[in-house]
């Protein structure tokens, strides 16, 4: 009988690790979903369930009208391509390319495609913040693809709408990285090691 017992729960456990949700808890909230995914890419390393969490709650999004979390649901797959969970998968990648039909070798430009569409859904509702965030980020993913015109120009239209975002928001706080206390001077910094002109 105990071994039967045991037999029973070593297939379960079989099972629930052969499926890529497993032991991932159901929510039909976008925002949960997207909390999930980013859990799954930075602290479980699995990418996998966390591409499809984001699709969920993107699609969730879409369906409400919401800009702003169409926007953060792009902005999360934009880390997702650039996240080391898929590096440690890229064994996968590389053969079945990832949900939206992209290849891994094209995994940068596929960072920086959504962190541009998720800019677009930022500024149709004039939140500048993260507009400004996710072009910076966009343009880093210009740079890993080596595409070096598209980053320059990317990081200074992120800068246009970090003045935007200052004139619109006087005082605001701007949460940089550790050593900067400007964000014009970050990048100045970024386009330097681009190599801008």
């Amino acid at each position: 009988m105990r071994f039967r017992s045991l037999v029973v729960c070593v297939l379960l456990v079989v099972s629930l690790s052969a499926c890529s949700a497993a032991l991932v808890p159901l929510s039909f909230d976008p925002k949960t979903k997207l909390g999930q995914a980013y859990q799954l890419m930075y602290e479980f390393d699995r990418p996998l369930p966390a591409e499809r969490l984001i699709q969920e709650a993107y699609d969730i999004y879409l369906e409400r009208g919401d800009y702003e979390g169409m926007g953060t649901a792009y902005q999360l797959y934009g880390f997702f391509f650039v996240s080391r969970a898929v590096v440690n998968w890229s064994h996968v990648y590389a053969r079945a390319g990832f949900f939206d039909g992209s290849a891994y070798k094209d995994r940068f430009h596929s960072s920086a495609a959504y962190f541009e569409r998720s800019a677009n859904l930022f500024m149709k509702i004039d939140q500048f913040d993260s507009v400004t965030s996710v072009l910076f980020n966009g343009a880093r993913s210009y740079v890993f693809a080596d595409e070096r015109d598209k980053a320059c120009s990317t990081y200074d239209r992120s800068l246009e709408y970090y003045r935007k975002n200052i004139a619109a928001n006087p005082g605001v706080k701007v949460t940089l990285p550790a050593g900067y206390s400007d964000y014009e001077v970050l990048v100045r910094d970024e386009k330097v090691q681009a190599k801008c002109p």
